[in-house]
């Protein structure tokens, strides 16, 4: 039994699109978790926490 180049072609296209899209959702929720994390912490003190970007001032 053999698979045609095509199918493999397409088996090994269509998992490296997961792949991407996990590795993109992760950073997303990793971005999510830091943004709370800052807001929450500047909230309470009143300035960001090292690791969080600077306040930016108008």
């Amino acid at each position: 039994m053999s698979i045609d180049v095509a199918v493999l072609t397409e088996i090994v296209t269509r998992l490296a699109e997961a792949v991407g899209a996990v590795e993109r959702g992760n950073l997303r929720a990793g971005g999510v978790i830091r943004e709370r994390r800052c807001v929450s912490a500047l909230l309470a003190a009143g300035a960001p926490p090292q690791g969080c970007p600077p306040l930016r001032t108008q």
